[in-house]
């Protein structure tokens, strides 16, 4: 997980260099055009050159001041966020000592690891995504939000699905998250449902609190194919 970290942060820098660089590069290059305008053509109005760069200038001052902010403010955010998260996996950290031994079927218990890997995400990509299955036989809208249920398939199978419509039914069901290996599913159902969209509905934009005790809203996702699996992404801002 430390190479992947490193990884994000050295690409968020040259990124970020990169486009500081652009933005200084710009008012330079309109700055030696127009010295190479004047000294070719004497005639040119000087003040309105000269107000030209300094409006370059100022303009790129202004848009690399709206980025830093958008971005710290962004890094503050997500800081909050991870710090929700990690406070009430270690609540339940202190649950799981006390717990009683399982007993199969269940409603399932609460998956900590989830919590880790969501704050991983977070930190290092802002946003968490999981290997879905996709329904063929219904229409999806990408650019409409999208509801996510949790429901109960059966004593032992409990499942997060997501679909566009107002009424939860199985014919409504646009895909079905899959947990990862080596975790439960009532497990990852339960802990995603109940506990962690809980935490990011009432700090996110981009995830509503809970609907009628029934569903949250995701605002902001996307769904894609990588390597003939698909992928439902969530962006957490």
């Amino acid at each position: 997980m430390g190479n992947r970290s490193r990884f994000w942060e050295f690409l968020y820098i040259f990124v970020d260099s990169s486009i500081k660089a652009l933005l200084w590069l710009i008012p330079v290059l309109i700055s030696v055009f127009s010295f190479v305008l004047y000294t070719s053509t004497p005639f040119i109005d000087v003040p309105l050159l000269i107000g030209i760069i300094v409006i370059c200038f100022v303009f790129v001052g202004v848009v690399q001041f709206y980025i830093n902010k958008k971005l710290k403010d962004l890094r503050v955010f997500h800081n909050e966020v991870i710090e929700l998260l990690r406070t009430d996996r270690n609540n339940k950290i202190q649950e799981i000592s006390s717990r009683e031994a399982r007993a199969y079927p269940d409603t399932g218990y609460v998956a900590l690891g989830e919590y880790t890997r969501l704050i991983e995400a977070i930190h290092s990509k802002g946003f968490i995504e999981f290997e879905c299955q996709i329904f063929p036989e219904v229409t999806m809208h990408p650019k409409k939000s999208m509801r996510l249920y949790r429901v109960a398939a059966g004593m032992s199978q409990n499942y997060l699905v997501g679909n566009q419509r107002i009424m939860q039914t199985e014919q409504d069901a646009l895909f079905r998250i899959y947990a990862p290996d080596g975790v439960d599913g009532r497990d990852f159902s339960l802990t995603w449902f109940e506990y962690i969209f809980r935490i990011l509905g009432n700090t996110c934009s981009s995830i509503s609190e809970l609907q009628m005790g029934d569903y949250y809203i995701i605002k902001k996702y996307k769904i894609y194919k990588r390597k003939g699996h698909h992928y439902f992404r969530i962006y957490i801002s």
